[in-house]
């Protein structure tokens, strides 16, 4: 971005003061002087320069964003970018902040989470599916109804002619588990908790910090999932019995290495879904 002509004018009288010999003959401070009248001129001429330079920028850039075929990776970066309630400037698709303030930009930019996907349909054509959550409450959930419509048609305006999208935005995946929790029973009580008393519900939270954690739309794994609560003070042999994920209506199906949520993240639908078996043990060395 251009700096003003005051900003160059300013950088060359503080130069030309810092030189030992210019410094000693160029004194006068009158606005008027040869040479700080002939410093205007040359600031000028580079703020002319800087203006040219910032206007082929923006040229270059505009023809860019027509010709470039666009990847997955711009669908999700502008899913990101969506605000809210907000218009789009005229023939583009950067939306209109002008009388705004920062406050009001950053709480219509309602989509915190993006993911892009490639998929064929039934009849062997390609798509990209879009799958959006938000934050509500420090967790991820669907966007509004009104929220998911506003992105939906944004999209319908600046995504690539011919190209199919698909744009969900759904709970989460439901996951249900059986954990064999053996503990160390001088941390850790029989109810996860410990002893000392400074927290409560440690592995259950644990547990359930983890899937928080996940990337969204990442492939949870079963052996990540045991070895961080490995990483848990107290916790001696922590293994899992049984895994089941669902989305929808559809049934649970068993997960027995690894599996990519289909809304992007998994949740405990309900706290029964989630059993601890606890046994006491003594750490092995």
């Amino acid at each position: 971005m251009a700096r003003t002509i005051a900003e160059i004018h300013n950088e060359i009288i503080a130069a030309v003061q810092a030189d030992a010999t210019l410094g000693a003959e160029l004194t006068s401070t009158s606005r008027v002087s040869k040479w700080r009248t002939w410093s205007y001129i040359v600031s000028f001429a580079i703020w002319v320069h800087e203006k040219l330079f910032d206007l082929f920028k923006q040229e270059v850039s505009e023809t860019i964003a027509t010709l470039k075929p666009h990847t997955a990776k711009w669908y999700a970066s502008k899913a990101l970018a969506y605000q809210h309630g907000f218009p789009l400037k005229e023939d583009s698709d950067q939306f209109d902040n002008t009388g705004y303030t920062d406050t009001q930009i950053e709480e219509s930019r309602v989509v915190a989470y993006a993911a892009v996907v490639e998929q064929t349909d039934q009849y062997g054509r390609v798509f990209l599916r879009i799958k959006l959550a938000r934050i509500n409450g420090g967790d991820l959930a669907p966007l509004t109804a009104p929220q998911l419509a506003g992105v939906q048609e944004y999209f319908a305006r600046i995504k690539d002619a011919g190209v199919k999208l698909v744009i969900e935005s759904i709970a989460a995946d439901s996951i249900k588990m059986n954990w064999r929790i053996y503990y160390d029973p001088l941390i850790l009580d029989s109810t996860g908790s410990r002893t000392d008393g400074t927290a409560a519900d440690v592995v259950k939270n644990a547990i359930k910090d983890y899937l928080k954690n996940l990337p969204f739309n990442g492939v949870y794994v079963l052996q990540y999932h045991i070895d961080a609560l490995q990483q848990v003070e107290g916790i001696t042999i922590p293994i899992i019995d049984l895994a089941q994920t669902k989305y929808g209506l559809l049934p649970f199906t068993n997960v027995n290495v690894k599996t990519t949520p289909d809304s992007g993240y998994l949740r405990f639908a309900d706290d029964a879904d989630l059993n601890i078996t606890y046994i006491a043990q003594t750490p092995i060395v």
